[in-house]
């Protein structure tokens, strides 16, 4: 299911405002890069099953393990 704009950054405000509260590790699943990077501490990247990078956000946007993985 698809989110508008609106309700897409609510949702994402949100689920960060609980983690900070409650002080949990949220594991959340998601093919969009911007989505990863706005709520991520660490984002791992996998193809085909496997893990191809695990890091921070910023280190992922700087080093790249692949170039397949550069964000433009």
């Amino acid at each position: 299911m698809a989110l508008d704009p609106i309700t897409r950054d609510t949702l994402q405000d949100l689920v960060k405002t609980l983690q900070r509260k409650l002080g949990k590790t949220f594991i959340f699943v998601t093919h969009d890069m911007d989505e990863a990077i706005k709520l991520a501490d660490k984002i791992c990247i996998m193809s085909e099953g496997k893990v191809v990078q695990f890091d921070t956000p910023d280190n992922i946007l700087r080093h790249p393990a692949n170039d397949l993985y550069v964000i433009l």
